[in-house]
């Protein structure tokens, strides 16, 4: 049983979480798609997962899987559709700003959700959950509401981030992980063991890494190795180049894309982060610019309409905003960071 993550891609006509790498490996599966990031908050949702678990009844093993708004739905309804055990990477407890008030990544999403399902389903969680997640992020605090409700099997990857599946791609654990627990031999000190060995090689420990990072030389040396590492990874490379500019080298931040630009290899991930170099280099107007370019290239994604509503909301009739006014960078990074096209949101 899989549940679909956070999406922009909003269409029932798009593959299940996994779907391609279940049918290689020959397990059976059953995927269930919203078509809203609602973190399953459907009045139809009873009936839904009575359906489903008439379908799972005749397994004798069944496992929930699922990443961050995924993860909520294999721990939370994972139980009411027959799974004995669930795989959840960087999961979420609530964004119910009642339930979770520390939780701020999603607040344009809290705010139109209505909770109720949720508040009236009680705890009828899966049994125990092993969970994936940066012990040094947010992620760590919603795991902690979790165990009063189901067993929690932790698998603490520093650094790794949110989602932490970009990391486990890196080390090579994340395919292990599903595998051994849908053919019951997962194994936690192996796996630990593993990541510790190859996390070295993993881009998205670097990137993480240049987000906390104080001493400014070094967070900039962070991000460069993080994006020579995936070098085709965009999101890495606008990382690198909003650090530069933090730096104080805002003429190579800003080549950075503009050779994107020239070679056509900036997207709108891309742009984003060239939207942040704008506002950081006090430039308001084209920040605003930028942000509707990434906007145009993906209509439906709220992460593009909310940047560029919040630009507008900072214009001002006279100057544009101060570089002053920009937060730390690793406040910034961290925040950026935690976007839903986020670095290392990878599947398997």
């Amino acid at each position: 049983m899989t549940f679909e993550s956070y999406t922009d891609n909003r269409t029932l006509d798009r593959p299940g979480f996994g779907e391609v790498f279940f049918d290689a490996n020959g397990i059976d599966a059953i995927h269930i798609i919203p078509r809203n990031n609602d973190w399953y908050q459907y009045h139809e949702i009873d009936e839904a997962c009575r359906r489903v678990r008439a379908l799972t009844a005749p397994y004798p093993h069944v496992v929930a899987y699922g990443q961050s708004m995924g993860g909520y739905g294999a721990i939370r309804l994972g139980g009411r559709v027959g799974a004995q055990v669930a795989l959840a990477i960087s999961p979420q407890f609530s964004i119910d700003p009642a339930v979770a008030p520390f939780e701020s990544r999603w607040v344009g999403d809290a705010g139109r959700i209505d909770f109720g399902i949720e508040r009236s389903a009680g705890h009828t969680f899966v049994a125990k959950a092993y969970v994936a997640y940066d012990p040094h992020d947010l992620d760590a605090r919603h795991v902690e509401l979790y165990r009063p409700h189901t067993e929690i099997v932790d698998l603490r990857l520093l650094n790794c981030g949110h989602p932490a599946s970009g990391f486990m791609v890196d080390t090579g654990i994340l395919q292990p992980a599903i595998l051994g627990l849908c053919r019951g031999t997962f194994d936690i000190p192996a796996l630990r063991a593993q990541a510790r060995q190859a996390r070295h090689g993993s881009a998205i420990l670097y990137a993480n890494l240049a987000a906390h990072c104080r001493h400014v030389p070094r967070r900039v040396r962070l991000s460069a190795k993080a994006s020579a590492l995936s070098p085709g990874d965009p999101s890495l490379l606008g990382q690198y180049a909003f650090t530069l500019a933090h730096a104080g080298q805002f003429d190579e931040g800003l080549a950075i894309f503009e050779t994107a630009r020239a070679d056509g290899s900036i997207n709108a991930q891309m742009r984003y982060w060239q939207s942040e170099v704008h506002l950081l280099h006090g430039d308001l107007a084209k920040a605003i610019a930028v942000a509707e370019e990434a906007l145009a290239l993906d209509p439906e994604a709220s992460v593009f309409v909310d940047r560029v509503q919040k630009l507008k909301s900072l214009e001002l009739p006279s100057e544009p905003a101060p570089p002053s006014t920009a937060p730390s960078l690793g406040g910034r990074l961290r925040a950026l960071l935690q976007k839903p096209f986020k670095l290392g949101a990878k599947k398997a």
